[in-house]
């Protein structure tokens, strides 16, 4: 089908319609004559409502903020993951190692625990400054 321009569709439209016709004619034709003149004043008429100037301003930052959420929602994830994993993985251990291998390797960990309790602060303090420092600067820039 062709593309036609307004001025063509109206004038189509206009030449099905008797403008001459008595209010008694056909109800049908005044019905759709009353639809003809609704179409063209409902699109003759402008919204009383304006954007705001930084309209593209809220729907950039609105975007950021979802990636930003679904990036702290992967990470989440990751993270309940990981601890679902080491849970599982020691339940396996302690059903298939030796009670006595494994009360020994608790024993050498109460041993080290100050030191595994520093890893582990590192751990999240590493993370939390790549959060931060890196991952929020690079949503800053796009």
């Amino acid at each position: 089908m062709k593309k036609l321009s307004d001025e063509q569709i109206q004038k189509m439209l206009e030449e099905q319609f008797d403008f001459d016709a008595s209010p008694t004619g056909d109800h049908e034709k005044q019905a759709d004559l009353k639809a003809y003149q609704l179409l063209f004043e409902a699109l003759d008429h402008t919204p009383h409502y304006q954007l705001p100037d930084n309209f593209a301003d809220q729907v950039a930052l609105q975007a950021t903020r979802k990636q930003e959420s679904n990036e702290v929602f992967r990470q989440v994830m990751i993270l309940a993951a990981c601890i679902a994993g080491g849970i599982i993985i020691s339940i396996g251990a302690m059903y298939w190692l030796d009670m006595a291998f494994l009360k020994n390797l608790m024993l050498l960990m109460g041993k080290i625990k100050w030191l595994l309790l520093f890893c582990l602060i590192i751990l999240v303090f590493v993370q939390t400054c790549d959060w931060f420092l890196i991952i929020k600067k690079r949503f800053q820039r796009q």
